[in-house]
């Protein structure tokens, strides 16, 4: 028994490893033969599709209207075939995913009477173009509604407007319908237009008194409604406007929908209203959306495209906790040159530089990026390097992130005597005169943002002190911004913000680092001396054109102005302080014995440049006056008295009268 059970174990085993032998229906079926099968199953759902063989034969138009080599008579033959295939039948056709494309070349290629025809259709049932705005493929043809109905004031758009009322609130949190609503946002200008749909947005509590908001105040009607104009006007519904802001945030954190115009502006309106003196609520948005791991800091660099987009990511940045500001920081990594240089973005960067207490993690991630050279801009061997802050400098947004490193605070500038206010004018240089009043509404320097406590105490967000981060700060800058302003001493003097630059450097680093500063005025001297010609006058017959070159750059619209305030700047300081440079003292030793001739050769331009010296130096016996009135009356009779055309010699000889 033994041995037959054996052998039956392998008789099985065997009959399991054989191969099994194919059937001949099996066999006899061919590669081509399923294809066949295939094709012809789906040429049979094709059949069985609504509208087939009308979709078939606008399919076929439409592969002809997309044709760029038509003429505007063939596009016209074309569209008489399409329009009436489709008519009647325009929505069912564009939610098929390969007969959409007919729909929108109908909008694009047909006149004002077809579109509306097609616009007539698609919106008269009631959140049809709702629906299509859902579909992955049918969303395209609303694009295509937005980008040509817009314009038709009288009949399409006020139907796209009635179509969409009260489906955006779902449409905006929704993966393919946020893009029309975007379009919607992005389009239809003035956005007055769209300020039905956008009440949508602060809940339905607002939508029902909408009506008496625009009636209040006849000035808003002609701009974009806000939550806090809405707010401002109905206080009551505050609280459920809040709430229904704040959701849509939520949700539209989760879909990471960063990028969208419409939703960056929607966070810095919630941003904006939650802040009542404190950024408690922010900073519970900020908490929130981490656990949902959507938070906003971390997308930071996607917010920056627009200017509420660039508000908001500063609101974050004033209320967020230390490791929010790290998150922000990492996503602008590799961002910084451009951030800076971008006509929005570079305010991020100087809200990080003012807030940010961990001065090592700025200088990691921002700072060493713009003082490293790029491979692509190294020049020659031989030649020497072009400073990697030189296109910052020269800028009149991204300068002002090295100003604010070297300038003092309000705080300590400040000074409610008149002698010091009088200084302030023209030897140092606050924040508040730094920035724009756009700029300082945006990151409020001076004034550190708090939240409130469970206890009720107000406690700042920043608690390192401002002096000592910036001096932190100045250690890492120090050395590039001398070396810039030694190594491109021209081209900065030839620049407002670069020239401003210049002379603060001048200004905050003399105690500091007295020799390079010494380096840096010796170049100023030879930017203004050059192109020299002779200097003793013996050659009476110079060529005239060598002559106007001469201190060229006292000449300049720019260059004179960067010259008389770097002279200027030596007003506040103490006699017999020989300590430190001073350029007045410097441009004195150069051009003494040949002032008059200095002041004289570029008529305005450079009697200004000497007349600020005489406020700091005493440098009327190196003057010839009476040459100089001399000179005075000959311009005044030849220009018609004595006028703006004579201001700057007019300004030298009361100077040197006072």
């Amino acid at each position: 028994t033994m041995a037959i059970d054996a052998k039956r174990k392998t008789q099985k085993r065997d009959d399991a490893t054989k191969p099994r032998k194919k059937s001949k229906q099996a066999s006899s079926s061919s590669p081509s033969t399923k294809k066949g099968q295939q094709s012809s199953s789906s040429s049979g759902y094709q059949k069985q599709r609504k509208h087939a063989d009308i979709v078939t034969g606008a399919k076929a138009l439409w592969n002809q209207l997309r044709q760029k080599k038509n003429t505007k008579e063939q596009t016209r033959e074309l569209m008489d075939k399409l329009i009436p295939l489709i008519k009647g039948k325009v929505k069912e056709i564009a939610l098929q995913h390969d007969a959409a494309r007919v729909v929108q070349a109908a909008l694009q290629f047909g006149t004002l009477e077809e579109r509306r025809s097609v616009v007539k259709e698609l919106t008269a049932d009631p959140g049809t173009l709702a629906e299509l705005s859902k579909s992955q493929y049918a969303h395209f043809v609303v694009l295509k509604v937005i980008q040509y109905g817009h314009q038709d004031n009288e009949i399409c758009l006020p139907l796209i407007i009635k179509n969409f009322k009260g489906h955006m609130s779902k449409l905006a949190v929704h993966a393919v319908g946020s893009r029309v609503v975007e379009a919607l946002f992005t389009t239809i200008h003035p956005l007055s237009k769209l300020s039905s749909l956008k009440l949508e947005f602060y809940g339905p509590h607002m939508i029902l008194f909408g009506a008496s908001l625009f009636n209040k105040d006849n000035k808003q009607q002609n701009s974009s409604i806000t939550l806090a104009y809405c707010i401002q006007q109905a206080p009551e519904h505050k609280k459920a406007a809040l709430e229904h802001v704040k959701n849509l945030v939520y949700k539209g954190m989760e879909k990471t929908l960063y990028a969208l115009e419409f939703f960056q502006q929607l966070l810095q309106e919630y941003c904006e209203a939650v802040i009542d003196g404190s950024g408690n609520e922010v900073r519970s948005l900020l908490a929130n959306s981490s656990v949902n791991n959507s938070n906003p800091c971390e997308h930071a660099i996607h917010l920056l495209s627009t200017r509420a987009g660039v508000r908001a990511v500063c609101e974050l940045v004033a209320y967020g906790t230390a490791k929010d500001r790290k998150s922000i920081l990492k996503s602008l990594k590799g961002y910084a040159k451009s951030g800076l240089l971008h006509p929005q973005a570079y305010l991020v960067y100087l809200q990080l530089i003012q807030l940010t207490d961990d001065t090592v993690l700025v200088h990691k991630q921002m700072l060493q990026e713009l003082l490293t050279v790029a491979k692509d801009d190294d020049k020659a061997e031989g030649d020497d390097p072009t400073s990697p802050l030189l296109e910052l400098a020269l800028s009149e947004r991204a300068v002002k992130l090295f100003m604010m490193v070297l300038l003092l605070s309000d705080k300590n500038n400040g000074s409610d005597s008149k002698e010091s206010k009088n200084e302030s004018k023209t030897s140092t240089m606050s924040l508040s005169k730094l920035l724009d009043p756009y700029e300082l509404s945006v990151l409020t320097p001076g004034k550190v943002p708090t939240v409130t406590e469970a206890d009720g105490t107000a406690v700042p967000t920043s608690k390192k002190e401002a002096s000592l981060k910036q001096k932190e700060l100045f250690k890492y800058l120090q050395k590039p911004l001398l070396d810039l302003c030694t190594q491109h001493t021209t081209e900065l003097l030839m620049s407002r913000s670069g020239s401003m630059l210049l002379r603060q450097v001048y200004l905050s680093l003399g105690e500091a680092a007295p020799q390079a500063v010494q380096a840096m005025l010796e170049q100023v001297i030879i930017a203004c001396e050059a192109p020299l010609s002779n200097e003793d006058g013996d050659n009476d017959g110079a060529d005239e054109q060598k002559q106007s070159q001469e201190y060229e750059l006292l000449g300049d619209t720019v260059g004179h102005w960067s010259i008389k305030n770097l002279l200027l700047a030596d007003l506040g300081r103490a006699e017999g302080d020989d300590d430190t440079p001073s350029f007045s003292n410097a441009f004195l030793e150069a051009f003494g014995p040949k002032l008059t001739k200095v002041a004289l050769s570029h008529g305005n331009r450079s009697a200004f440049v000497v007349a600020a010296l005489a406020q700091v130096q005493p440098v009327k016996k190196l003057l010839d006056v009476k040459e100089l009135q001399k000179h005075v009356r000959k311009k005044s009779e030849g220009n018609g008295g004595a006028g703006k055309s004579n201001a700057g010699l007019t300004a030298l000889l009361k100077q040197l009268d006072a």
